[in-house]
Protein backbone atom coordinates (compact mmCIF):
# COMPACT_ATOMS: atom_id res chain seq x y z
CA UNK A 1 0.00 0.00 0.00
CA UNK A 2 3.05 2.21 -0.61
CA UNK A 3 4.02 2.28 3.24
CA UNK A 4 7.45 1.53 3.90
CA UNK A 5 7.68 -0.72 6.30
CA UNK A 6 10.91 -1.59 8.44
CA UNK A 7 11.52 -4.12 10.95
CA UNK A 8 14.89 -5.02 13.43
CA UNK A 9 16.53 -8.35 13.81
CA UNK A 10 18.15 -8.93 17.00
CA UNK A 11 21.54 -11.04 16.27
CA UNK A 12 19.75 -14.59 17.95
CA UNK A 13 17.20 -13.97 15.17
CA UNK A 14 19.63 -13.52 12.70
CA UNK A 15 21.62 -16.97 13.84
CA UNK A 16 18.27 -18.92 14.47
CA UNK A 17 17.36 -17.64 10.29
CA UNK A 18 21.03 -18.54 9.11
CA UNK A 19 20.56 -21.93 11.11
CA UNK A 20 17.80 -22.76 9.51
CA UNK A 21 18.91 -21.73 6.00
CA UNK A 22 21.85 -24.13 6.76
CA UNK A 23 19.37 -27.15 7.64
CA UNK A 24 18.10 -26.80 4.40
CA UNK A 25 20.81 -26.86 2.73
CA UNK A 26 22.06 -29.75 4.23
CA UNK A 27 18.25 -31.15 3.58
CA UNK A 28 18.51 -30.40 -0.28
CA UNK A 29 22.37 -31.71 -0.86
CA UNK A 30 20.93 -35.27 0.77
CA UNK A 31 17.93 -35.19 -1.40
CA UNK A 32 15.87 -35.22 1.83
CA UNK A 33 14.07 -32.28 1.33
CA UNK A 34 10.22 -33.12 1.32
CA UNK A 35 7.49 -31.86 -0.60
CA UNK A 36 4.52 -29.94 0.75
CA UNK A 37 1.05 -28.74 -1.31
CA UNK A 38 -0.10 -25.81 -0.35
CA UNK A 39 -1.98 -22.75 -1.89
CA UNK A 40 0.99 -21.59 -4.26
CA UNK A 41 1.16 -24.99 -5.84
CA UNK A 42 -1.76 -23.23 -8.38
CA UNK A 43 1.39 -20.77 -9.47
CA UNK A 44 3.80 -22.80 -9.32
CA UNK A 45 5.92 -23.54 -12.62
CA UNK A 46 7.38 -26.57 -11.81
CA UNK A 47 4.78 -28.72 -11.16
CA UNK A 48 5.67 -31.17 -13.71
CA UNK A 49 8.60 -32.33 -12.35
CA UNK A 50 7.56 -31.85 -8.38
CA UNK A 51 7.12 -35.49 -6.84
CA UNK A 52 3.38 -34.29 -5.45
CA UNK A 53 2.63 -32.94 -9.22
CA UNK A 54 4.41 -34.76 -11.72
CA UNK A 55 2.31 -37.96 -12.17
CA UNK A 56 -0.36 -35.87 -12.96
CA UNK A 57 1.13 -34.79 -16.58
CA UNK A 58 3.16 -37.64 -17.39
CA UNK A 59 1.59 -40.31 -19.92
CA UNK A 60 1.40 -42.95 -18.35
CA UNK A 61 2.07 -46.73 -20.10
CA UNK A 62 -0.29 -49.58 -19.44
CA UNK A 63 1.37 -50.78 -16.63
CA UNK A 64 1.06 -47.55 -14.88
CA UNK A 65 -2.52 -47.11 -15.75
CA UNK A 66 -3.56 -50.10 -13.96
CA UNK A 67 -1.46 -48.91 -11.12
CA UNK A 68 -4.04 -45.68 -11.43
CA UNK A 69 -7.07 -48.31 -11.37
CA UNK A 70 -5.50 -49.45 -8.02
CA UNK A 71 -5.21 -46.41 -6.35
CA UNK A 72 -8.63 -45.57 -7.27
CA UNK A 73 -9.72 -49.30 -5.94
CA UNK A 74 -7.74 -47.74 -2.47
CA UNK A 75 -10.16 -44.73 -2.32
CA UNK A 76 -12.86 -46.38 -2.96
CA UNK A 77 -12.27 -48.98 -0.05
CA UNK A 78 -10.85 -46.48 1.72
CA UNK A 79 -14.37 -44.08 1.54
CA UNK A 80 -16.39 -47.33 1.94
CA UNK A 81 -14.43 -48.12 5.38
CA UNK A 82 -14.89 -44.52 6.68
CA UNK A 83 -18.68 -44.96 5.89
CA UNK A 84 -18.83 -48.37 7.48
CA UNK A 85 -17.20 -46.93 10.40
CA UNK A 86 -19.38 -44.30 11.27
CA UNK A 87 -22.54 -46.97 10.89
CA UNK A 88 -20.56 -49.41 13.17
CA UNK A 89 -20.77 -46.32 15.55
CA UNK A 90 -24.39 -45.75 15.13
CA UNK A 91 -25.21 -49.37 15.42
CA UNK A 92 -23.03 -49.78 18.87
CA UNK A 93 -25.13 -46.82 20.09
CA UNK A 94 -28.60 -48.50 19.12
CA UNK A 95 -27.19 -52.01 20.30
CA UNK A 96 -25.76 -50.52 23.64
CA UNK A 97 -29.68 -48.60 24.21
CA UNK A 98 -31.38 -51.93 23.53
CA UNK A 99 -29.34 -53.75 25.92
CA UNK A 100 -29.48 -50.73 28.89
CA UNK A 101 -33.40 -51.21 28.26
CA UNK A 102 -33.63 -54.99 28.06
CA UNK A 103 -30.96 -55.19 31.00
CA UNK A 104 -29.41 -58.02 28.51
CA UNK A 105 -25.37 -58.35 28.17
CA UNK A 106 -25.86 -61.00 25.17
CA UNK A 107 -27.90 -60.56 21.55
CA UNK A 108 -28.06 -63.51 19.00
CA UNK A 109 -28.60 -63.41 15.83
CA UNK A 110 -28.09 -65.77 12.88
CA UNK A 111 -24.69 -64.66 12.07
CA UNK A 112 -23.96 -65.14 15.61
CA UNK A 113 -24.05 -63.23 18.47
CA UNK A 114 -22.87 -59.53 20.36
CA UNK A 115 -21.45 -59.87 24.20
CA UNK A 116 -21.07 -56.87 25.97
CA UNK A 117 -18.52 -56.92 28.91
CA UNK A 118 -17.43 -53.64 31.79
CA UNK A 119 -14.50 -52.10 30.99
CA UNK A 120 -13.04 -50.44 34.04
CA UNK A 121 -10.26 -47.44 32.70
CA UNK A 122 -8.63 -45.46 35.35
CA UNK A 123 -7.50 -42.00 35.09
CA UNK A 124 -5.62 -40.25 37.93
CA UNK A 125 -5.23 -36.89 40.10
CA UNK A 126 -1.67 -35.75 38.25
CA UNK A 127 -1.31 -33.55 41.14
CA UNK A 128 -1.36 -36.10 43.72
CA UNK A 129 -0.37 -39.15 41.57
CA UNK A 130 3.40 -36.90 41.00
CA UNK A 131 3.45 -35.77 44.62
CA UNK A 132 3.32 -39.00 45.32
CA UNK A 133 5.49 -40.46 43.53
CA UNK A 134 7.80 -37.86 44.08
CA UNK A 135 7.95 -38.67 47.50
CA UNK A 136 8.73 -42.23 47.16
CA UNK A 137 12.01 -41.85 44.76
CA UNK A 138 9.60 -43.07 41.38
CA UNK A 139 9.29 -40.19 39.44
CA UNK A 140 11.68 -40.53 37.05
CA UNK A 141 10.70 -44.01 36.53
CA UNK A 142 7.40 -43.12 35.27
CA UNK A 143 8.23 -39.80 33.77
CA UNK A 144 7.63 -39.96 29.73
CA UNK A 145 8.82 -37.69 27.11
CA UNK A 146 5.31 -36.63 25.18
CA UNK A 147 6.31 -35.62 21.59
CA UNK A 148 3.55 -33.59 21.07
CA UNK A 149 4.36 -31.43 23.57
CA UNK A 150 7.83 -30.84 22.80
CA UNK A 151 6.77 -29.35 19.38
CA UNK A 152 4.41 -27.20 21.20
CA UNK A 153 6.72 -25.74 23.84
CA UNK A 154 9.63 -25.79 20.90
CA UNK A 155 9.67 -21.44 20.25
CA UNK A 156 9.49 -21.39 24.26
CA UNK A 157 13.17 -23.35 24.61
CA UNK A 158 16.08 -21.63 24.81
CA UNK A 159 18.99 -21.85 21.60
CA UNK A 160 21.03 -23.73 23.27
CA UNK A 161 18.59 -26.14 24.29
CA UNK A 162 17.55 -26.12 20.88
CA UNK A 163 20.68 -27.28 19.64
CA UNK A 164 21.34 -30.10 22.16
CA UNK A 165 18.16 -31.76 21.55
CA UNK A 166 18.96 -31.35 17.52
CA UNK A 167 22.32 -32.76 17.96
CA UNK A 168 21.79 -35.46 20.45
CA UNK A 169 18.15 -36.51 18.90
CA UNK A 170 18.37 -40.06 16.78
CA UNK A 171 15.92 -41.30 14.26
CA UNK A 172 14.61 -43.99 14.77
CA UNK A 173 12.87 -45.04 11.70
CA UNK A 174 11.44 -43.30 8.72
CA UNK A 175 8.41 -44.55 6.63
CA UNK A 176 6.20 -43.02 4.23
CA UNK A 177 2.54 -43.05 4.84
CA UNK A 178 -0.94 -43.03 2.84
CA UNK A 179 -3.06 -40.39 2.68
CA UNK A 180 -6.78 -40.76 0.71
CA UNK A 181 -7.91 -37.05 -0.37
CA UNK A 182 -11.28 -37.74 -1.99
CA UNK A 183 -10.59 -34.86 -4.49
CA UNK A 184 -10.41 -34.94 -8.55
CA UNK A 185 -7.42 -33.31 -9.95
CA UNK A 186 -6.58 -32.49 -13.34
CA UNK A 187 -3.93 -30.44 -14.96
CA UNK A 188 -3.84 -26.92 -15.50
Amino acid sequence: HSQKISTKKTQEIIENAKRKALRVISLIEAKKFPCYVTSLCDWCQYKKICPMWKHLYENLSVSEKQMVDLVNEYLVLKKRQEEDLKRIKKLREEINRYCDKKGIERIFAPQGYLERTLQERTSFDEEKLFQILKETNFLEKVLDISLKKLKELWHQLPEEVKKRIEKEALLKKEFKSLKAVFKKVKPQ
